[in-house]
């Protein structure tokens, strides 16, 4: 590197991992990281030295990372939980979203580090060669040496964070956790002393000490029905990483926010990043009666389960669906980018509000709006103007406690439509919640 310059990311960045267990040693199934990550990562290396440095972002390397660090989050959860509800659907897409952006960070940090290697220590531009052999250090710490302990930090945070959501959900009647190590002569003696602490779910010990916490981590809170807690003054004081000083799970994140991977980076390079993700690898792919169901990595979070419910309730009943992929929500200042994700028909109608789903019907893609409604549904009529501003076609779900009867639906929407001067806007479909059609307009589905 030129003189004055030094590398942007610590070539120390991991240095504080378990000086006993060295952070190999968590359970994964397979190479940690696999060698297909490795041989999509030299290939697009290769490319980005061949095509010289006019960015500072590249979607592919992003992509490969982030598909490598995302099927370790699903993988991981499902160790621990294989039925998931609506948090455990938050959270994976939280966590998702989360090694996305990360990838995202690191993807900008490697590049910077590399087009500092195009200077030798004397500012002078360094031959092909020469770079080649530097430039392969920088690479093979990137993507192997340090891509192994981020894909444990992975496997450690989304396990934990899987037991962090059954802990909340039983913490009326099981209010305790204990801090366990996993017991072996390889556990740090920082972690040593903090195992069989017992603290209610609601301690304050929790928001700094939850595992993982610290690189290399492998240890557990678990549920206890131990009702007598550690006092604060038998509680061990223990150096945490500053950046580990947080409880990740409850944070919904697999890597902290302090990393130095996101380190003067300008927010645009990171959003930009994510926005030009290759539309196919945006997508996790999933089938549901052998149709396939697609979700992007930034559609909505807290969305994601009702959405699902829909998703699933609408391929049972209707035999004419092929295809639905959940849309990422995407700013009205990034219209260009919108229009990758719709049929062309549909680019003049593209505002600022995002529509939910694209429904592959009888061989066409349809825009759709779900809405899931819980309470007495009064304000139907409300959501319909919404759904009707971003969609040509919606789908509500009504929960037993809708009051709403078929009468007064059909009495009411009719009307609705019969004034509306949105013409793009096709039909409406109303369900209960055993599927029961209660209102119906367009012979769509």
């Amino acid at each position: 590197m030129a003189k004055g310059q030094e590398q942007t990311v610590s070539p120390e960045l991991y240095a504080d991992v378990c000086p006993k267990c060295k952070g190999k040693v968590h359970k994964a199934s397979g190479e940690n990281p696999s060698k297909e990550y490795i041989d999509a990562v030299n290939e697009a290396i290769n490319r980005v030295i061949k095509d010289g440095y006019n960015s500072n972002y590249n979607a592919e390397l992003t992509s490969i990372t982030a598909k490598e660090l995302a099927s370790t989050v699903i993988k991981a959860y499902s160790e621990i939980k294989q039925d998931w509800n609506a948090p455990d659907t938050e959270m994976i897409q939280r966590l998702t979203q989360d090694v996305w952006q990360f990838s995202s960070a690191k993807n900008y940090q490697e590049l910077r580090d590399l087009t500092l290697l195009l200077k030798d220590e004397k500012g002078e531009l360094r031959s092909l060669s020469d770079f080649k052999t530097e430039a392969s250090k920088v690479i093979g710490t990137y993507n192997e040496n340090w891509i192994e302990t981020e894909v444990n930090t992975a496997i450690s945070s989304s396990q934990n964070a899987a037991r962090w959501i059954e802990f909340v959900q039983d913490k009326d009647t099981i209010p305790n956790l204990e801090y366990q190590t996993v017991g072996d002569k390889f556990v740090r003696s920082e972690h040593q002393v903090l195992d069989g602490i017992i603290k209610a779910i609601q301690d304050v010990f929790w928001q700094t000490h939850y595992p993982p916490n610290g690189w290399g981590c492998r240890c557990e809170a678990v549920q206890t029905l131990e009702t007598d807690t550690t006092p604060a003054n038998e509680t061990p004081d223990v150096t945490i990483p500053k950046m580990f000083r947080t409880n990740l799970a409850a944070n919904k994140l697999v890597f902290p926010k302090g990393h130095p991977y996101y380190e003067d980076i300008p927010e645009h390079v990171l959003v930009k990043t994510l926005k030009h993700i290759p539309k196919e690898d945006a997508f996790r792919v999933e089938t549901y009666k052998n149709t396939p169901v697609l979700t992007h990595v930034l559609h909505e979070a807290h969305e994601l389960h009702n959405n699902k419910i829909i998703t699933n309730t609408l391929i049972d009943k209707y035999k004419s669906i092929s295809k639905i992929e959940l849309l990422p929500n995407i700013s009205d200042k990034e219209l260009e980018l919108k229009k990758k994700f719709y049929p062309k028909r549909w680019h003049e109608y593209i505002g600022a509000k995002n529509p939910d789903a694209l429904i592959q019907i009888n061989g066409k893609d349809t825009v759709v709006e779900f809405k899931y409604l819980t309470g007495n549904g009064k304000h139907i009529k409300r959501y319909l103007e919404d759904a009707s501003d971003k969609s040509e076609y919606a789908v509500m779900m009504l929960t037993r406690e809708s009051k709403l009867k078929e009468e007064w639906l059909k009495e009411k929407l009719d009307m609705w439509f019969l004034n509306t001067d949105k013409k793009h806007f096709k039909g409406l479909l109303i369900l209960d919640e055993d599927a029961k059609e209660l209102y119906k307009k367009s012979n769509l589905l």
